[in-house]
């Protein structure tokens, strides 16, 4: 994620080119420049969809039965419901955009902190793979006893090593 004080990333999903102009307005003028809009969803950081054209409805639909790593908001004049969704209804306006916004900057940190756990513990897990695979495996004949001990430790803040120690059962080398 970018720092705090530049605009968040946003795609545009569906929507026409007037659509697409008035919301380039909106988020630059009344929203106080909160988000710049791009072309290629995968820049973006945050995915819009207007759930009221029926051509950014599928997109909806596709993008919310695939497994998606990043917010996304919906713009409505009727409710809509999706656990991870962050819902602006219709019309829009400068507040409950700016709210929704500040909602999805903290989900991208969020997920920024877990993403950067996932690698920390992919690592851990290619140290404590190494460190089995060189050693007798007679010695070693748990895994679970290497990462419950010294390498976890070693490697990991205190906090994690603890989360760790209780789900260690998780593997199956």
């Amino acid at each position: 994620m970018k720092e705090s004080n530049k605009p968040l990333t946003v795609a545009l999903r569906g929507m026409d080119s007037r659509t697409v102009k008035t919301m380039k307005l909106f988020l630059f003028g009344p929203c106080d420049r909160v988000a710049e809009v791009v072309t290629n969803p995968e820049e973006a950081e945050i995915d819009i969809f207007d759930a009221d054209i029926p051509s950014s409805k599928k997109i909806l639909d596709q993008f919310t039965s695939e497994q998606f790593s990043k917010p996304f908001i919906v713009l409505s004049v009727m409710e809509y419901e999706h656990e991870k969704a962050l819902f602006v209804k219709k019309p829009l306006n400068t507040d409950s955009m700016l709210k929704v916004m500040a909602i999805a900057k903290k989900q991208l940190i969020e997920i920024e902190k877990s993403n950067a756990r996932k690698a920390k513990f992919e690592q851990i897990i290619e140290v404590v793979k190494d460190d089995v695979a060189e050693s007798d495996v007679e010695k070693n004949n748990n895994i679970n006893s290497s990462l419950s001990g010294e390498l976890i430790n070693k490697y990991i803040d205190p906090k994690v090593a603890d989360v760790l120690k209780e789900v260690d059962d998780w593997f199956d080398f």
